[in-house]
Formats: structure tokens, sequence, C-alpha cells
């Protein structure tokens, strides 16, 4: 694909020539990725979003551009990206070390974004991104009810993050709000110096 795409980047958005936007959504999966673009899936534009367990993930594909989005107790999930991808990821909020497989380029920008501590920033940064990236304590205003917002002093608003409204998610109208399915809120699983940042997670929910 890296020596086609040279040759014939027209190629590229031949199947997805519109931007798929993807916004405002609160999302949880507990058998793989919260949102999960695979093998090849172009041309999309994530942001203001909440993962509340399964992270996201771009494999392959280009133009893909995910910002201001929180990802709890997972991360990004970088698989086997194309070489000049255009791809973006900067101003999120994510609680584990990014997991990378067959990684080889690193897109157009991955920067300003907030980590859960030091390790998990330095690991990052030997790959050559998030110069400009943060690490600490996010600073959840209440995260037990599902308000993931940053309280004032977060340093995670040195980054450019903004925060978005949590609770608009889904439908609005109060006899539907009062029947519908809601997803579970996790409890926060926060990373220390003395906690891997890459432990396994079970996402089949098999004991």
């Amino acid at each position: 694909m890296d020596s086609l795409v040279a040759l014939h980047p027209e190629l590229i958005l031949l199947d997805a020539q519109e931007t798929t936007v993807i916004r405002n959504n609160r999302w949880r999966c507990d058998h793989g990725w919260d949102v999960d673009l695979d093998d090849g899936s172009s041309n999309y534009h994530i942001y203001n979003n909440l993962f509340l367990n399964g992270g996201l993930k771009f494999r392959e594909g280009f133009f893909r551009k995910a910002e201001n989005n929180i990802m709890i107790n997972n991360s990004f999930h970088p698989h086997v990206w194309f070489r000049n991808s255009g791809d973006v990821f900067t101003r999120n909020i994510i609680m584990r070390a990014y997991a990378p497989i067959g990684m080889n380029d690193w897109g157009s920008t991955i920067d300003h974004n907030f980590f859960p501590d030091r390790s998990a920033l330095e690991k990052a940064r030997l790959n050559g991104t998030d110069k400009n990236s943060l690490e600490g304590d996010p600073l959840f205003v209440d995260p037990a009810k599902g308000d993931f917002t940053v309280r004032p002093n977060s340093p995670a608003l040195q980054t450019g993050f903004k925060n978005f409204d949590m609770f608009s998610f889904g439908v609005q109208k109060p006899s539907l709000k009062a029947i519908a399915l809601q997803p579970a809120i996790p409890v926060l699983q926060i990373t220390t110096a003395t906690t891997s940042s890459d432990q396994p997670i079970d996402f089949s929910g098999d004991a």
C-alpha cells in the first residue's frame, strides 16, 4: 500500500470522499475497542467523545483525526499505519500508555495529549511523538456519577483540551431517557509510578 499510494494518491479517498464525523457520543464496548477504525477505514474526524472502556483504535487507513476525546481506563491503539497516513491524535485525555502494533510511521501530528503518568508519556516520546504533551491527574469533577468534565485547575486544560457536555448523550426526551439503557460507569483505575501502564485488559469478560 505504501508504494501503491505513493504512485496513486487519488485511490485513498475513492470510497470515503466525504469525512465521517463521530462526535458528542459516549461509548462503551466490553468485547473490544469502543471505536475501532479497522482495515483501511479512512477520512474520519472524531472529537468530543467519552470512551468508557475499550479506547480508540486506528488500523491502517488515511486522514483520521481524533481530538478532544477522553479515554477512561484505556488508551489509543495505533496499529500498522501506512507511510504518510496524515493521521492526527491531539488534545486527548488518556489513562494508559499508547498500545501500538507494527508502527513504523506515526502520521501527521501526535501531540498535545494528556497522559496518566511520566512513564506513559516518556514511552510515547521514544517514538518521536508528544513533545508538547503533559501528564498527571486530570482532576475529573465526579467520575462516579459519569461526569468526566475536568476542573478549572486541571493540568489537562494546558494541552488545549476543552470540556464538553457530559449529560446530553443519547435520547433527551424525559420519558425515553427513563427507559433508555445506560452504560455502566467504570471505576477509575489510577496508575501510579509503581503500577504498570501495560496491564492486560480482559475484553471478553471471561474468567
